[in-house]
Formats: C-alpha cells, sequence, structure tokens
C-alpha cells in the first residue's frame, strides 16, 4: 500500500511539473504569435496589431532597421502608431543583440516614437531620449532574427514630444514584425 501512494505521488509530481512547464512556456509565447508591436505605457497594455512592418534600408553610411504598427478605427483610420528604428553602421543585426535608444531627432541614432491620436493637434507624442541621470533609457533586444521576421523586446524611459520633461515608463515591450516581402 505504502509503495503505491509513493508511486501516486510520484505521478503526481510529474504531472504537477509538466502542467507548471507548459503554462510557462504557453504564456511565454501567448503574446508573440500575432504579429504585431505589445507593450504597457505607464502600466496600460497597448496593443499595435495593424500594418505590422518591418525593413532593413541602406542608407549612405549606415543600415537601419525600422519596426512599425498601427492601431485603426472601426473605419480603417489610422489613430495611433508605434515607431522603432534601430541603426548599425554594418547589416549586422542579430538575435541576442541589444540596441540603446538615443536622442530623438538626430540621424543615424536610435529611436522610438508612440503617436497617439493620430493626427495629433496639439503636435504632441510619445519619444525616446538618451535618458536623464538616474533614470533608466529604453532599450531594445532583437531575440529572434529571420528573412521572414523579428522579434524582440524593449523596455525604459519615453517622453513628451516637443516639451520633453512628461515622462512616461515602457514596461513588458515586445514586437513579432515580418519583414516587408517584395
Amino acid at each position: 500500500m505504502k509503495n503505491k501512494i509513493k508511486q501516486l505521488s510520484i505521478l503526481f509530481l510529474a504531472f504537477g511539473s509538466l502542467l507548471i512547464f507548459t503554462a510557462f512556456k504557453a504564456d511565454s509565447q501567448l503574446d508573440i504569435t500575432e504579429p504585431g508591436v505589445y507593450f504597457k505605457l505607464n502600466g496600460t497594455q497597448k496593443e499595435f496589431k495593424q500594418f505590422p512592418l518591418a525593413a532593413i534600408n541602406k542608407s549612405r553610411d549606415h543600415f537601419s532597421l525600422t519596426i512599425g504598427a498601427s492601431v485603426l478605427d472601426a473605419k480603417g483610420k489610422d489613430i495611433d502608431g508605434v515607431g522603432l528604428n534601430l541603426i548599425a553602421i554594418q547589416n549586422d543585426f542579430s538575435a541576442g543583440k541589444t540596441y540603446a535608444i538615443e536622442t530623438q531627432g538626430v540621424p543615424g541614432k536610435n529611436t522610438l516614437e508612440i503617436h497617439s491620436d493620430i493626427p495629433n493637434e496639439d503636435g504632441h507624442f510619445w519619444i525616446s531620449s538618451p535618458g536623464i541621470a538616474g533614470q533608466e533609457q529604453l532599450s531594445v533586444t532583437i531575440t529572434e532574427l529571420t528573412d521572414q521576421y523579428v522579434k524582440g523586446t524593449f523596455s525604459g524611459n519615453v517622453f513628451m514630444f516637443p516639451e520633453g520633461t512628461t515622462k512616461a515608463t515602457i514596461t513588458e515591450g515586445k514586437f513579432y514584425v515580418k519583414f516587408n516581402q517584395q
């Protein structure tokens, strides 16, 4: 009898471990199975799932990996948008690389922009910043990169443009965006 109880206990432990492993695995993949850009802005979930596209472009002196997606209203009008632009001297974008988001508006720098309520009559939108002393700068990590798609994570601070003092925090940022196939 003791042997049977011991066998059942081991069986339940094994089954429970399998359930926990499956739940964690499913949870970590759940948010990146549908192409788009996902993150929390000051704790509020944001999802950009329309027109998620990525492209690698060559400029005179650098390459850029551009990632973008939108949110559309019921009439199909673009009302929100998000864009990441990563820069490299060589076309060496790869999984495992982390990019610091730097000063907005400077050619050849990594940037992030979040446009809410396009067009915004006030001209305000969230933008990356080089970071203020003691504040976490925004960073982006490429987790997977193929000739078909790019996946990654990002987090840190953004600031309201053009005034630059209102800060928001991005957490749990993830993207899965397919390359524009021409």
